[in-house]
């Protein structure tokens, strides 16, 4: 995995950077993990829009704090970095003054936006999501001595690498909110067999170790 430690001294991240850290990627040498990082920024892109059409539309009231990512309709909202300006110079203002100008900008769209740290780190937990990168200072451990690849350190194996394959290509995306975002292990097992040269026991107890726990056994649906 990349060495992102730099990244801890940016405040804001732009969608693309972010999602990108999200899944372990240095942002500026990714170019081969385009498809993975659209996953993620389609997802953020639709909560961002989320709350720019409460933003359009809502009067905020003055305690209606701009970090609350999800709101009482159930939507989860991703406020960007200008948002959340425009909602603090003007809270006492807002219903004389809606920001209709700026919404109908092409500023106000989603690749023109910057989201700031705590931002990011509220609606990773608002959608039941972990991040390879820590956005959350509070909660990042101090790296050690012995810190290396693995929690335990460096010792690496061939077997550790078909999981860790089998892992990110299967399992970064996965949403424990929504069933239908889990592999089978079935088709897990096939790639393995097929793309990693497995023999089927080994590669059905890789997928097995890598299953959700609690997860429904069956068809996705």
């Amino acid at each position: 995995m990349a060495d992102l430690s730099h990244w801890d001294f940016a405040e804001n991240f732009s969608g693309y950077d972010a999602a990108a850290l999200i899944l372990g990627l240095e942002p500026r040498e990714s170019d081969g993990e385009q498809w993975r990082i659209r996953v993620v920024t389609d997802r953020m892109e639709l909560h961002y829009h989320c709350a720019r059409e409460r933003f359009r539309f809502v009067n905020w009231d003055i305690d209606d704090a701009p970090d609350q990512e999800t709101k009482p309709d159930g939507l989860i909202k991703l406020m960007s970095v200008r948002m959340e300006e425009l909602r603090r110079g003007h809270a006492g203002l807002y219903k004389k003054f809606p920001m209709s100008a700026w919404l109908v900008e092409k500023q106000s769209q989603f690749d023109n936006q910057e989201f700031s740290r705590a931002a990011i780190a509220r609606w990773l937990s608002a959608i039941g999501m972990n991040s390879v990168y820590s956005f959350d200072r509070e909660q990042s451990a101090p790296v050690s001595a012995q810190a290396g690849r693995w929690p335990w350190g460096n010792h690496h194996t061939e077997r550790l690498g078909h999981l860790e394959a089998a892992a990110r290509r299967f399992w970064v995306n996965y949403d424990q909110t929504d069933p239908t975002t889990a592999p089978t292990s079935e088709s897990v097992s096939a790639w393995l067999q097929s793309a990693r040269n497995l023999s089927k026991t080994m590669a059905d107890a890789i997928a097995s170790i890598l299953r959700a726990d609690g997860l429904a056994t069956g068809p996705r649906k």
